[in-house]
């Protein structure tokens, strides 16, 4: 399960952040651990016309766990009025302090630079928690959930409710003594066990084997310049393959890049050998 927070924070000159307002709410217990580990994140800082400068700006997290049980509890079938189209509730936040909005702040537009976070770190611990959640179900002729449409529910349990619904069974509504689908307004109260949640750190991991890769793998420049170890190290990158066979069969004189293809189907062969051996479904 991966759920994401966003927050409007106010990052001053210097590069700290003095307010963080909660923009989404993933679902309960998730907020306060957030907020609390980007007020102690240091950025670095905003520019406008190349000098430090305070700005309010978008901060999203995503986060990673499971949910360890859930249960739909207390669940109650009624049909839509068809006078009335249902709307979504929104979902309810912390109320934020009127005074924030006297806090000096640059506008974007003016922005050479956005303010990044040097190194975020956030954990939100595990827990036990009971959710009401409203959803608009289109329930087919053999009585399976068709099409959902949340009508109240936290964004982060949204797709677990979605894979759960896949497995509810309904008896059919009838119309001249046949079944026929219909819509049907579903309200009940989700009981949930969730793991912890860690901040996802796969991008900067993949950002940096991408770099990598880039230097020591005779695209940026050839292997033959690297001193010692790095250059052997660099030969047997993929990424030295791939570019030794770009240049050998766009050249002047294109040639076949043989041993060049080889060495990437043994890389795939060996990525696929140790992907299926250290996957494992959630």
């Amino acid at each position: 399960m991966t759920v994401s927070a966003s927050f409007a924070a106010y990052v001053d000159k210097s590069g700290t952040c003095r307010r963080a307002h909660p923009i989404t709410n993933p679902f309960p217990g998730v907020l306060e651990p957030v907020r609390q580990a980007l007020l102690e994140t240091e950025f670095t800082p905003a520019k406008a016309f190349g000098q430090p400068a305070a700005v309010w700006v978008d901060v999203s997290a995503d986060f990673r766990g499971e949910v360890k049980e859930g249960r739909m509890a207390q669940l109650v079938v009624t049909l839509p009025d068809p006078g009335e189209t249902p709307e979504p509730e929104a979902v309810p936040l912390p109320p934020g302090d009127p005074r924030d909005a006297q806090l000096p702040s640059t506008a974007l537009d003016q922005l050479s630079a956005m303010p990044v976070p040097k190194r975020f770190s956030a954990k939100v611990p595990g827990q036990e928690f009971r959710q009401p959640v409203k959803l608009l179900a289109e329930v087919g002729t053999d009585g399976k959930v068709k099409r959902v449409v949340f009508l109240a529910c936290p964004e982060g349990l949204r797709s677990w409710v979605l894979a759960s619904s896949a497995s509810w069974l309904f008896t059919p509504a009838q119309a001249k003594g046949a079944p026929t689908s219909a819509w049907v307004v579903l309200s009940g109260v989700l009981e949930v066990s969730a793991g912890t949640l860690r901040a996802e750190t796969t991008l900067a991991v993949a950002n940096g084997l991408y770099l990598l890769l880039l230097l020591l793998g005779g695209i940026v420049w050839p292997v033959e310049r690297l001193p010692g170890p790095l250059g052997l190290v660099g030969l047997l990158l993929p990424s030295n393959a791939l570019a030794e066979a770009l240049r050998l069969s766009l050249g002047p004189q294109p040639v076949a890049p043989l041993p060049q293809l080889f060495a990437l189907l043994l890389w795939c062969a060996g990525v696929l050998v140790v992907a299926s051996r250290t996957f494992r479904w959630e």
